[in-house]
């Protein structure tokens, strides 16, 4: 086990790796991400970091994309 005591690591990215969204087509986890200014272009290369640790070592990870909109 690689993960040591860790039970699950967060990441909190943006809903803004979908990219501009004024077209209404529906944007969801599994669509590919399309960073149209450089905060979310760090954001996407964040969770593929995050993403490679799971991939290579299982280590438990959780991404949220959520949004700012209140």
């Amino acid at each position: 086990d690689n993960t040591g005591n860790i039970k699950k690591f967060l990441h909190i990215s943006t809903d803004e790796v979908y990219g501009d969204t004024d077209d209404n087509i529906k944007r969801d986890e599994n669509g590919i991400p399309n960073a149209t200014n450089p905060y979310a272009a760090s954001k996407v290369a964040a969770e593929a970091v995050v993403k490679s640790y799971y991939i290579s070592y299982k280590f438990p990870i959780v991404i949220t994309r959520s949004n700012n909109i209140y």
